[in-house]
């Protein structure tokens, strides 16, 4: 089944804030990070219904190599990417902030 991709503004701005944060730590690591989110978002694509479900039908996707999820949502042919985040984040508070979006 091929899924049409929607990018929550605020999925956006998690990934410009991440990267920032770390370009600043290590010089050439925010490559590395958007990479595997891009990886991430890819395998998602390919079998969005394979990755872990938890609350309010959110699924989410580690980043590999960083404490970060890609959390989105499937609904009908759609995938809703909603955000980037770091794992040490309240989920209840993300699953709370999306539903007012």
């Amino acid at each position: 089944m091929e899924y049409s991709r929607v990018f929550h503004r605020e999925f956006e701005r998690d990934i410009s804030s991440t990267m920032e944060w770390y370009e600043s730590h290590q010089y050439g690591i925010s490559a590395k990070f958007i990479a595997n989110v891009r990886a991430a978002v890819q395998l998602i694509c390919q079998d969005p219904t394979r990755y872990t479900v938890t609350r309010q039908e959110l699924r989410y996707l580690s980043v590999k190599n960083f404490p970060y999820i890609v959390i989105y949502r499937v609904y009908d042919s759609t995938i809703y990417f909603l955000g980037v985040f770091h794992t040490s984040r309240d989920l209840d508070r993300i699953i709370k902030d999306s539903k007012r979006s």
